[in-house]
């Protein structure tokens, strides 16, 4: 049986992270989903 890649996302570091920047930047949380399935094979649940 392979190994399962589990990934947890801080949402209020991610928000602090980018929106509080002198210039903030909107996250596309569908294109990150699809970025860490295919690159990390994570199962989306």
């Amino acid at each position: 049986m392979g190994k399962n890649n589990l990934c947890f996302i801080d949402g209020q570091n991610l928000y602090i992270g980018t929106k509080l920047e002198e210039d903030p930047w909107i996250i596309d949380f569908k294109k990150l989903r699809k970025y860490l399935k295919k690159k990390y094979k994570i199962k989306i649940e």
